[in-house]
């Protein structure tokens, strides 16, 4: 192990980080008081990252990770009426595959496939894997573990998924006015991370406005991890409002109300969701507004 990542089995593997129960607990309770102040249909998916499901590669004696342990006691602490996304169980069924990046922190667009298929089940749509044409964007990509570990010899792929069905749209980030028609940017393809080809990195807020026949408005709190599984949401919203609470800093009241925002996801993974406290800031905020 180099600092904390376990030289795996043809993989870098990031330790899971020990469970902070208190933050969990908070989250849960905030979300719930977030849910009730705001009644819209919400859906809460906590990621676990590759120490949990592919501990079949860390090193011999290397501790197991307990990610699940703590995502199911976190999920037992929210309402009924609050969809508990349960996606560790899909991700581990679809092992073999290839679900993480094995220089990086981050899953796979096969392995957010597998997620964006689950969610989009439980809100009543059905996907298949045929409905997407997958295109190879780089099959260079040295990640954030390789950085931290120095060469291992191994590079990553890079796919995108583009819907057949997919709409016409446009993407604007942080009311700057100025909307573009993707939300992949291929100039990161000649940068350190390569992984930024989604969206081109974290930004505060972005709003996407789809041409669909669908009624739904979909709020996503994200981490990074969302980056990649949006392009499988693209065919079934009206529109996709993601706000990264590590960067937004203005009333998301307003975004509710503006963006007639009909349903609402929490997508991270698990070393972020339970050690960022920004998220708290963002609905404790909101409630506080909305109860003025």
């Amino acid at each position: 192990k180099i600092d904390d990542v376990y030289l795996g089995k043809g993989a870098l593997i990031q330790e899971a980080g020990a469970p902070n129960e208190a933050l969990m607990s908070q989250k849960a309770q905030t979300i719930q008081a977030f849910h009730a102040r705001f009644p819209l249909n919400t859906s809460v998916m906590i990621v676990p990252t590759a120490a949990q499901i592919d501990q079949d590669k860390l090193p011999p004696f290397a501790p197991g990770a307990f990610e699940q342990q703590t995502i199911d006691s976190f999920y037992s602490q929210l309402p009924e009426d609050i969809h508990a996304l349960d996606v560790g169980k899909t991700l581990e069924k679809n092992q073999n595959k290839y679900q993480y990046y094995k220089t990086d922190h981050h899953w796979t667009s096969l392995g957010a496939y597998h997620a964006a298929k689950q969610f989009l089940k439980s809100q009543g749509m059905e996907i298949a894997y045929s409905d997407y044409e997958r295109m190879p964007v780089s099959n260079s990509f040295r990640g954030t573990l390789e950085s931290k570990t120095g060469s291992v010899f191994l590079k990553d792929t890079i796919d995108i998924y583009v819907a057949k069905n997919n709409p016409d749209y446009l993407v604007t980030y942080n009311n700057d006015g100025n909307p573009v028609p993707t939300i992949y940017d291929d100039e990161a393809l000649h940068r350190k991370d390569q992984y930024e080809v989604f969206f081109g990195g974290n930004d505060s807020l972005v709003q996407i406005n789809l041409n669909t026949d669908s009624t739904r408005h979909l709020l996503i709190f994200k981490d990074s991890y969302a980056n990649s599984m949006i392009q499988f949401l693209l065919p079934y919203y009206r529109s996709i409002t993601i706000v990264d609470p590590r960067y937004y800093y203005d009333d998301i009241t307003r975004v509710i109300e503006s963006d007639m925002i009909t349903d609402v996801l929490f997508l991270y993974n698990y070393n972020s969701f339970q050690t960022d406290t920004s998220l708290l800031d963002v609905l404790n905020s909101a409630i506080q507004t909305a109860n003025q």
